[in-house]
């Protein structure tokens, strides 16, 4: 998402234009992506963490 996105989705989360629900389910979906992220990079922490063992071996 572009810088100018998001700052048109806070502009209209100020001005009060999106409903409750609307801004719960963004915050929701804003979390579970993150979340998914986390866990992405801890994989690859792992891994990465694995291959350093297989080379010192």
């Amino acid at each position: 998402m572009e810088k100018r996105e998001l700052f048109e989705q806070l502009q209209q989360a100020l001005n009060a234009e999106y409903s409750e629900q609307e801004i719960f389910m963004h915050l929701r979906t804003t979390f579970l992506t993150l979340q998914q992220e986390l866990q992405m990079t801890q994989q690859t922490k792992e891994q990465l963490t694995n291959l350093t063992v297989i080379f010192k071996g």
